[in-house]
């Protein structure tokens, strides 16, 4: 999965927040913010009311960097 297939996933407005990768590895290092189903990667973030994220692939298919200097799309 590509910088700009994340970027047109997110297009939409469907997914109001996403997680690239295996990042929801490293959410559940922090239980007291963040709930991730080990199963099915389910995330929710822990606020009155809950927010979903939406884990958009798998660290195998995400192949680019994706980091702090990663451009938005428009």
């Amino acid at each position: 999965m590509s910088t700009k297939a994340v970027a047109d996933a997110l297009k939409d407005g469907n997914i109001k927040y996403a997680i690239v990768g295996g990042a929801s590895r490293l959410l559940l290092a922090q239980p007291e913010h963040f709930s991730v189903d080990a199963r099915t990667n389910h995330t929710v973030y822990l606020s009155t009311p809950p927010v979903g994220i939406q884990i958009i692939a798998p660290p195998a298919l995400f192949r680019e960097p994706f980091d702090e200097s990663t451009e938005p799309s428009s």
